[in-house]
């Protein structure tokens, strides 16, 4: 058995639009999204959205008088992130409604790629045990020194090997390596 995806709303908006559902309709979607976290099918109709993304974007449908809608997206982080829901009132497409599903489509993204970003990072940081030292050549002079893996700071010092200390924007270094302390 695969592992159970997370749920997660893009947003409180998103997490509000699903509970201002008709109980019934939001139960149902509910269920729905529980079964696509166990990596099943949903109980109701469903269509890709083609033209949000990269793919991925599924629309719950619950035709009626009126109708409803959950979209969600379950391609990225192992996650099922519900992007929107809401009562559809036009027979042809919800412009409003499909403008709202790309805005948190892209913010979706962006925090999948933090994510990414993150553990790109953290994976860095484990990997080099936190400390990395160096060998750089800047103008001919050779700089040895160490930094942790996690710094953010736009400067760090480097050692010539002659032991003066020098303060150099990193953008200015060249023929850098490192190795684990």
């Amino acid at each position: 058995m695969s592992k159970k995806m997370n749920l997660e709303y893009v947003n409180n908006s998103a997490m509000k639009a699903m509970k201002a559902l008709p109980k019934e309709i939001a139960l149902q979607f509910a269920t729905d999204l529980q079964r696509v976290q166990e990596g099943k099918s949903p109980l109701s109709d469903f269509k890709h959205l083609k033209g949000i993304g990269q793919g991925g974007v599924i629309e719950l449908i619950e035709n009626g008088s009126p109708a409803y809608r959950a979209v969600y997206c379950a391609k990225y982080e192992d996650t099922v992130f519900v992007l929107h829901a809401f009562t559809k009132t036009t027979n042809g497409v919800d412009r409003t409604a499909m403008k709202t599903v790309e805005e948190r489509y892209k913010a979706m993204m962006a925090e999948v790629n933090a994510r990414k970003k993150q553990r790109r990072s953290e994976t860095t940081e484990a990997a080099l045990g936190g400390l990395c030292h160096f060998h750089i050549t800047y103008d001919s002079v050779m700089f040895k020194g160490w930094f942790e893996a996690n710094a953010e700071a736009s400067q760090v010092a480097y050692e010539p090997i002659s032991g003066e200390q020098m303060n150099l924007p990193s953008h200015q270094l060249t023929n850098s390596w490192l190795w684990n302390a």
